[in-house]
């Protein structure tokens, strides 16, 4: 070795050796981890939209019951609020369906 830079004077050749079975299982293991992590990251995608998808129908349902209590009550400018309001939540309902669509692609 030399002492100013702690490098050996002969260049020793690396000795190449095929991978052993627990290199190899490692990396089998390895790839099996990350397909099992990508099916549950989109398993819980999956239930989020579906989550999602349930929301926009509560809202839809909710803001039609209000729109209904409103036009008994007389509070047609009320009534034509939440109507309005359940139209918005039916438009993200599709958006949302169309997205789960595409997901599932």
């Amino acid at each position: 070795m030399r002492d100013d830079d702690n490098t050996p004077d002969d260049p020793v050749d690396p000795v190449v050796e095929p991978p052993t079975l627990a290199v190899e299982n490692r990396g089998r293991a390895g790839a099996d981890n990350k397909v099992r992590r990508v099916a549950r990251a989109r398993e819980r995608a999956a239930l989020a939209k579906q989550q999602e998808l349930d929301a926009h129908a509560r809202a839809i349902e909710l803001h039609e019951r209000a729109a209904e209590l409103q036009e008994r009550l007389g509070h047609h400018d009320r009534a034509a609020n939440a109507r309005a309001h359940a139209e918005h939540a039916r438009k993200l309902h599709a958006l949302a369906l169309a997205e789960q669509s595409e997901q599932e692609r």
